[in-house]
Protein backbone atom coordinates (compact mmCIF):
# COMPACT_ATOMS: atom_id res chain seq x y z
CA UNK A 1 0.00 0.00 0.00
CA UNK A 2 0.94 3.69 -0.83
CA UNK A 3 2.87 5.83 2.00
CA UNK A 4 0.31 8.69 1.11
CA UNK A 5 -2.82 6.03 1.10
CA UNK A 6 -1.60 4.92 4.43
CA UNK A 7 -0.99 8.24 5.62
CA UNK A 8 -4.58 9.72 4.41
CA UNK A 9 -6.46 6.94 6.49
CA UNK A 10 -4.01 7.09 9.33
CA UNK A 11 -5.24 10.99 9.51
CA UNK A 12 -8.89 9.92 9.04
CA UNK A 13 -9.12 8.12 11.95
CA UNK A 14 -6.78 9.78 14.13
CA UNK A 15 -8.66 13.45 13.64
CA UNK A 16 -11.51 10.66 13.91
CA UNK A 17 -13.47 12.04 10.74
CA UNK A 18 -15.37 10.04 8.39
CA UNK A 19 -14.32 8.85 5.04
CA UNK A 20 -13.31 5.74 2.93
CA UNK A 21 -10.99 3.59 1.29
CA UNK A 22 -11.93 1.87 -1.88
CA UNK A 23 -10.25 -1.37 -3.21
CA UNK A 24 -10.28 -2.95 -6.59
CA UNK A 25 -10.87 -6.34 -6.09
CA UNK A 26 -11.54 -7.56 -9.78
CA UNK A 27 -10.75 -5.88 -13.49
CA UNK A 28 -11.81 -7.39 -16.60
CA UNK A 29 -10.59 -6.61 -19.77
CA UNK A 30 -9.10 -3.16 -20.08
CA UNK A 31 -9.19 -0.95 -17.12
CA UNK A 32 -6.92 1.89 -16.08
CA UNK A 33 -6.75 0.75 -12.20
CA UNK A 34 -5.56 -2.70 -11.36
CA UNK A 35 -5.92 -5.37 -8.66
CA UNK A 36 -5.13 -4.28 -5.49
CA UNK A 37 -4.99 -0.51 -6.25
CA UNK A 38 -6.62 1.67 -3.76
CA UNK A 39 -8.09 5.33 -2.92
CA UNK A 40 -9.11 7.11 0.14
CA UNK A 41 -12.10 9.67 -0.25
CA UNK A 42 -13.67 12.05 2.68
CA UNK A 43 -17.37 12.47 3.45
CA UNK A 44 -18.00 14.05 0.50
CA UNK A 45 -17.03 11.33 -2.07
CA UNK A 46 -13.47 13.40 -2.71
CA UNK A 47 -10.46 11.35 -3.68
CA UNK A 48 -7.75 12.19 -1.13
CA UNK A 49 -5.13 9.87 -1.79
CA UNK A 50 -4.67 7.00 -4.34
CA UNK A 51 -6.19 5.89 -7.86
CA UNK A 52 -9.21 3.30 -8.78
CA UNK A 53 -9.65 4.99 -12.27
CA UNK A 54 -9.94 8.66 -13.57
CA UNK A 55 -12.73 10.47 -14.72
CA UNK A 56 -16.44 9.79 -13.73
CA UNK A 57 -15.18 5.68 -12.64
CA UNK A 58 -13.47 7.82 -9.77
CA UNK A 59 -17.46 9.85 -8.85
CA UNK A 60 -18.71 6.42 -9.72
CA UNK A 61 -16.78 4.88 -6.46
CA UNK A 62 -17.23 8.38 -4.25
CA UNK A 63 -20.55 8.18 -4.55
CA UNK A 64 -20.84 5.03 -3.20
CA UNK A 65 -18.59 5.87 -0.38
CA UNK A 66 -20.93 8.26 1.02
CA UNK A 67 -23.97 5.88 0.57
CA UNK A 68 -21.73 3.07 2.29
CA UNK A 69 -21.46 6.09 5.23
CA UNK A 70 -24.77 6.42 5.26
CA UNK A 71 -25.35 2.64 5.39
CA UNK A 72 -22.47 2.36 8.35
CA UNK A 73 -21.23 -0.98 5.91
CA UNK A 74 -19.15 -1.89 3.25
CA UNK A 75 -20.05 -3.07 -0.28
CA UNK A 76 -18.75 -4.19 -3.85
CA UNK A 77 -19.47 -2.13 -6.40
CA UNK A 78 -19.36 -2.92 -10.48
CA UNK A 79 -17.92 -0.30 -12.31
CA UNK A 80 -18.76 -1.08 -16.47
CA UNK A 81 -16.37 1.31 -18.28
CA UNK A 82 -17.95 0.59 -21.08
CA UNK A 83 -21.17 2.21 -20.27
CA UNK A 84 -22.73 5.13 -21.73
CA UNK A 85 -23.66 6.48 -18.16
CA UNK A 86 -19.80 7.41 -17.40
CA UNK A 87 -19.90 9.37 -20.86
CA UNK A 88 -15.92 9.56 -21.43
CA UNK A 89 -16.41 9.50 -24.87
CA UNK A 90 -13.34 6.94 -25.05
CA UNK A 91 -14.17 4.48 -23.11
CA UNK A 92 -11.90 1.40 -21.69
CA UNK A 93 -13.81 -1.12 -22.72
CA UNK A 94 -13.85 -3.64 -18.77
CA UNK A 95 -15.19 -3.83 -15.84
CA UNK A 96 -14.30 -3.43 -12.37
CA UNK A 97 -15.17 -4.49 -9.06
CA UNK A 98 -14.50 -2.19 -6.62
CA UNK A 99 -14.85 -2.92 -2.50
CA UNK A 100 -15.93 0.20 -0.62
CA UNK A 101 -15.09 0.21 3.51
CA UNK A 102 -16.36 3.27 4.98
CA UNK A 103 -14.60 4.62 8.09
CA UNK A 104 -16.28 5.71 10.85
CA UNK A 105 -15.25 7.49 13.68
CA UNK A 106 -16.00 5.40 16.87
CA UNK A 107 -19.50 6.12 18.63
CA UNK A 108 -20.03 6.97 22.01
CA UNK A 109 -20.98 4.35 24.44
CA UNK A 110 -22.08 5.63 27.66
CA UNK A 111 -21.03 3.19 31.05
CA UNK A 112 -21.51 3.36 34.30
CA UNK A 113 -18.58 3.83 36.97
CA UNK A 114 -17.36 0.57 38.13
CA UNK A 115 -16.82 -0.59 41.94
CA UNK A 116 -13.67 -1.64 41.86
CA UNK A 117 -12.76 0.69 39.69
CA UNK A 118 -9.72 -1.00 38.14
CA UNK A 119 -11.95 -2.65 36.43
CA UNK A 120 -13.22 0.41 34.14
CA UNK A 121 -9.34 -0.58 31.94
CA UNK A 122 -10.72 -4.06 31.12
CA UNK A 123 -14.21 -2.88 30.51
CA UNK A 124 -12.71 0.48 28.16
CA UNK A 125 -10.56 -2.36 26.36
CA UNK A 126 -13.87 -4.40 25.49
CA UNK A 127 -15.60 -1.54 24.61
CA UNK A 128 -12.75 -0.59 21.64
CA UNK A 129 -12.63 -3.92 20.95
CA UNK A 130 -16.28 -3.27 19.30
CA UNK A 131 -15.99 -0.18 17.92
CA UNK A 132 -17.39 2.11 20.65
CA UNK A 133 -15.57 5.18 22.42
CA UNK A 134 -15.94 4.28 26.04
CA UNK A 135 -17.04 7.38 28.24
CA UNK A 136 -17.99 6.72 32.09
CA UNK A 137 -20.78 9.13 33.10
CA UNK A 138 -23.37 6.81 34.82
CA UNK A 139 -23.97 5.70 38.43
CA UNK A 140 -21.48 3.34 39.95
CA UNK A 141 -21.83 -0.70 39.66
CA UNK A 142 -20.37 -3.66 41.95
CA UNK A 143 -18.90 -6.12 39.68
CA UNK A 144 -17.44 -9.26 40.34
CA UNK A 145 -15.73 -10.86 37.56
CA UNK A 146 -15.91 -10.91 33.49
CA UNK A 147 -19.26 -12.17 33.87
CA UNK A 148 -20.64 -8.84 35.30
CA UNK A 149 -18.64 -6.54 32.84
CA UNK A 150 -20.09 -8.76 29.87
CA UNK A 151 -23.62 -7.69 31.14
CA UNK A 152 -22.44 -4.03 32.29
CA UNK A 153 -21.41 -3.82 28.33
CA UNK A 154 -24.21 -5.88 26.77
CA UNK A 155 -26.96 -3.46 29.24
CA UNK A 156 -25.23 -0.16 27.72
CA UNK A 157 -25.19 -1.25 24.19
CA UNK A 158 -29.16 -2.19 24.18
CA UNK A 159 -29.46 1.22 25.84
CA UNK A 160 -27.38 2.65 22.99
CA UNK A 161 -29.92 1.27 20.46
CA UNK A 162 -33.25 2.18 22.36
CA UNK A 163 -33.71 -1.30 23.71
CA UNK A 164 -33.88 -2.79 26.93
CA UNK A 165 -31.50 -5.92 28.04
CA UNK A 166 -32.75 -7.92 30.77
CA UNK A 167 -29.94 -10.62 31.76
CA UNK A 168 -30.78 -14.45 32.11
CA UNK A 169 -29.73 -14.24 35.89
CA UNK A 170 -33.00 -12.17 36.70
CA UNK A 171 -35.14 -14.30 34.91
CA UNK A 172 -35.95 -16.78 37.15
CA UNK A 173 -38.43 -19.20 35.35
CA UNK A 174 -35.79 -20.68 32.94
CA UNK A 175 -34.41 -23.72 34.23
CA UNK A 176 -30.70 -22.55 34.90
CA UNK A 177 -29.22 -21.81 37.50
CA UNK A 178 -26.69 -18.86 37.99
CA UNK A 179 -24.22 -18.18 40.91
CA UNK A 180 -25.05 -14.74 42.14
CA UNK A 181 -21.73 -14.53 44.44
CA UNK A 182 -18.42 -14.41 43.02
CA UNK A 183 -16.49 -16.95 42.03
CA UNK A 184 -12.96 -18.29 42.92
CA UNK A 185 -9.96 -17.07 40.31
CA UNK A 186 -8.62 -20.08 38.99
CA UNK A 187 -4.89 -21.36 40.09
CA UNK A 188 -4.47 -21.51 36.20
CA UNK A 189 -6.01 -21.44 32.66
CA UNK A 190 -5.19 -22.35 28.89
CA UNK A 191 -6.33 -20.23 26.32
CA UNK A 192 -5.96 -21.70 22.47
CA UNK A 193 -5.37 -19.54 19.41
CA UNK A 194 -4.65 -15.31 19.19
CA UNK A 195 -7.92 -13.10 18.87
CA UNK A 196 -9.33 -9.91 20.47
CA UNK A 197 -11.33 -12.25 22.87
CA UNK A 198 -8.72 -14.43 23.65
CA UNK A 199 -6.35 -11.21 24.25
CA UNK A 200 -9.24 -10.52 26.58
CA UNK A 201 -9.42 -13.01 28.69
CA UNK A 202 -5.71 -13.11 28.89
CA UNK A 203 -5.77 -9.49 30.18
CA UNK A 204 -8.83 -10.79 32.76
CA UNK A 205 -7.04 -13.54 34.23
CA UNK A 206 -3.72 -12.59 34.49
CA UNK A 207 -3.00 -11.30 38.32
CA UNK A 208 -2.35 -7.44 38.46
CA UNK A 209 1.15 -6.59 37.85
CA UNK A 210 1.81 -10.20 36.15
CA UNK A 211 2.64 -10.44 32.72
CA UNK A 212 1.18 -13.06 30.14
CA UNK A 213 3.21 -15.24 28.19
Amino acid sequence: MKRDVLETIHTLITDEHRGGVATVIAVRGSASARVGSKAVFDATGKNLAGWVGGGCAETYVGENVVAALEDRAPRIVHVDLDDEIFGLGIVCGGTMDVFVEPLLPPRQLSLPRLDPMEYETELRFLAESLGFKAAFDGATKTVNGLADLYLVLAGAIAVSRGQQMVSLRRVKQLPVHFVEGPRRRPDSVLLVGQTRITETLARLVTPRGVPSK
